[in-house]
């Protein structure tokens, strides 16, 4: 940490929290037992939208009146995420407890989640100075350095986490750091909220263009304002080819690029995350030509069907889940790559699609049996001309908001810095110094009675069936594994509150040798994982 300015003092985070406890997920609303009482339990999975709505998407639950004496939220605690997270999202994200969190379903207490920690500063330190650091910490992508379990259940090695070493400015700047902090990050968010309506308004813009460029009402004028006649075709009377493309394998190299579904992009091609074939046959055979146009037959219900067109940017075939349509002296590519993305066509596409498990596909037949209104080649032309004009300029005007994101984004963790140097308020020399301030938090711990604090008995890990040590362990991929054998001997998968429940003491070294053990039994293939975030279950795999 660089030079403090004067009155500052730097200290681990552990010693600003007068305690920190896990959260606790209870029981369903329906379970009946007079030891429980129903509260809103808020989960990692709604950080985001608790940030920015206070609450809203809390969920009811019940828990035991023993768990809410100790896990009641107060103003000025502070959440921290200890589990869940993804390859993009780093766990480690904090929530500030405030009047408006407290006020939401204000008949109910609130606690948090297992997937949380509940973390209650000393009275002597701002708790939104704490928060906005730990938020900055994250942006920062340092909490990276703290990460344990595996992409897809990450968890916080929260002991490590909490000696981080925190800046800590005098109280009375801890204050106005914060209260400037809450002025100029609200104005952020206000135009940030803005900017994310444009890909809504860009989205709509372009849907809108087309819908007039195949309904006629674009080119009207240049008709002399008279309403079209264009004869309604079937696709398969104009258009040539509705082939399937290459079911062979790819490979991450070769000699040109085999186009996916995932690079038809907004009726272009998206030359990123490529895949490729060096076989001479499947070239010969599926080597696209200038104009193609690709037709994706087979995806999710919402995107079966979208289109792109291929220009001959560089040479590529297509792959099995693609259809490629060749036009006619009738029927020119960029004129039906139009109609093949505009609402009419989407209409069409989720009319009959026929639905799977998870995808929906649209065979050659029905793409052939399509039905458009077809003007003239000489305002088909006219039509592209037009479209790719007004589409150059969304193209300029969607460039100019993502530059604008970017500065917006890093706009927050610039002016965070800026803060936690000491850069963002005046110093007032009369402000008590933070070295006292930690001197009488040191003191206050000192006094507090042992029985207060929150016992840390890891004598009964041994005798704990669902857990082991948090050390790893060379037996864990022998089928000799407590969690194993729990989840072997449950007649159904578990989810991680289930395995937790059977610790008879939650600590925290037994809940992240939890998750410890958990990756351990993945990575062997031991257990499978049903599901995502806070509602993913285990099972143990069948031999």
């Amino acid at each position: 940490m660089s030079e403090l300015p004067k009155g500052w003092a730097s200290t681990e985070l552990a010693n600003l929290f007068e305690f920190v406890l896990g959260g606790d997920w209870g029981e369903d609303t329906t379970f009946n037992d007079d030891d429980y009482v129903e509260v809103y339990c808020i989960r990692g999975t709604e950080f985001k939208l608790w940030n920015k709505e206070k609450g809203s998407s809390s969920v009811p639950r019940k828990i035991r009146k023993s768990s809410l004496e100790k896990r009641a939220l107060e103003i000025g605690d502070i959440l921290i995420e200890i589990s869940g997270g993804g390859p993009d999202q780093p766990v480690g994200r904090t929530v500030l407890i405030d009047e408006c969190a407290i006020d939401i379903n204000k008949d109910y207490p609130k606690v948090c989640t297992n997937f949380i920690r509940l973390a209650r500063p000393f009275s002597s330190v701002s708790s939104s100075y704490l928060n906005y650091y730990l938020h900055s910490f994250y942006l920062s992508g340092e909490v990276t350095k703290y990460q344990g379990g595996s992409n897809n259940l990450r968890n916080l090695k929260f002991k490590e986490y909490n000696q981080i070493k925190v800046p800590l400015a005098p109280l009375n700047e801890q204050k106005r750091i914060a209260d400037k902090l809450d002025s100029i990050l609200a104005k952020v968010d206000r135009a940030q909220a803005r900017l994310e309506k444009i890909p809504g308004v860009l989205k709509r813009f372009r849907q809108s263009v087309l819908a007039a460029a195949t309904s006629g009402e674009l080119t009207r004028e240049w008709r002399g304002g008279a309403d079209h006649n264009w004869p309604t075709v079937a696709l398969a009377d104009v258009g040539k080819g509705f082939n399937y493309g290459s079911s062979a394998k790819s490979q991450p190299e070769g000699d040109i690029p085999v186009l996916r579904m995932g690079n038809l992009q907004g009726g272009q091609l998206d030359w990123g995350d490529l895949v490729y074939t060096s076989d001479k046959a499947e070239i010969e055979k599926y080597l696209l030509e200038n104009g193609d146009v690709l037709f994706n037959r087979t995806n999710s219900p919402e995107l079966v069907g979208k289109t792109s067109i291929y220009r001959g940017e560089r040479k590529a075939i297509y792959a099995g889940y693609l259809i490629r349509v060749k036009g006619s002296e009738r029927l020119n590519t960029e004129f039906l790559n139009i109609q093949l993305n505009s609402p009419h066509a989407r209409d069409y596409c989720w009319q009959v699609k026929t639905d799977g498990v998870s995808q929906s596909n649209i065979n050659a037949k029905k793409l052939q049996a399509y039905e458009f209104d077809l003007p003239a080649i000489d305002e088909q032309l006219e039509i592209v001309r037009r479209v790719s004009e007004l589409f150059s300029h969304a193209a300029l005007f969607e460039r100019q908001y993502l530059d604008a994101k970017r500065r917006f984004d890093r706009l927050t963790q610039t002016v965070l810095a800026k803060a936690f140097r000491g850069e963002l308020v005046e110093q007032n020399a009369a402000d008590e110094p933070a070295d006292k301030l930690l001197e009488r938090i040191k003191q206050q711990q000192l006094d507090t009675p042992k029985s207060v604090k929150k016992p840390r008995n890891t004598s009964k890990r041994a005798k704990n069936p669902a857990v082991h040590s948090a050390e790893p362990s060379a037996e864990l991929d022998q089928p000799q594994s407590d969690i194993l054998s729990l989840l072997k001997n449950s007649k159904g998968e578990l989810t991680v509150q289930q395995i937790i429940d059977q610790l008879s003491e939650k600590t925290f070294e037994q809940v992240d040798a939890l998750f410890t053990e958990l990756k351990q039994l993945l990575d062997s293939n031991l257990i499978i994982k049903i599901g995502a975030g806070e509602a993913c279950a285990f099972k143990a795999v069948k031999r």
